[in-house]
């Protein structure tokens, strides 16, 4: 009996490879994930109907299709549009065999609704969207 008052003392739970813990090496600690800002999403950017300016006829069409009406008187023209509430007026002028775009106005379509102003980026997009879908201007 005396032998086992004299024997090994049991561990103590605060060493570890005969070290305290406090000196072992430092555990690694999973760092916490970067935050992630929350990113609202965003409407794509409209066109900017500046790009009409200077076009030949050929690239309007491409563009946005064909005219609801035409008037040509030369050496001028005048290529209506209508989208969702909007009217697009190209006012253009011969250049050759073709006419092209001198200048242009957005404005509201007198049969719809009245509204303050029109949103010309909004306008030509629907105008752009039309053409895509093969609807035509």
């Amino acid at each position: 009996m005396a032998l086992a008052a004299c024997g090994t003392p049991a561990p103590d739970a605060s060493y570890a490879d005969g070290r305290r813990l406090s000196e072992a090496a430092p555990r690694a600690v999973a760092a916490p994930p970067p935050a992630v800002a929350a990113v609202a999403p965003q409407a794509p950017a409209l066109p900017d109907p500046a790009v009409l300016r200077g076009l030949d006829g050929a690239q309007v069409t491409r563009l946005i299709g064909a005219p609801r009406f035409r008037r040509a008187d030369e050496p001028a023209a005048l290529w209506r549009y209508g989208a969702k509430g909007c009217v697009l007026d190209l006012f253009m002028r011969a250049d050759g065999p073709s006419w092209r775009v001198v200048e242009y106005q957005f404005r509201r379509d007198p049969k719809a609704p009245a509204a303050d102003s029109v949103d010309a980026r909004a306008c030509f997009a629907l105008l752009k969207e039309a053409a895509g879908a093969g609807a035509g201007g």
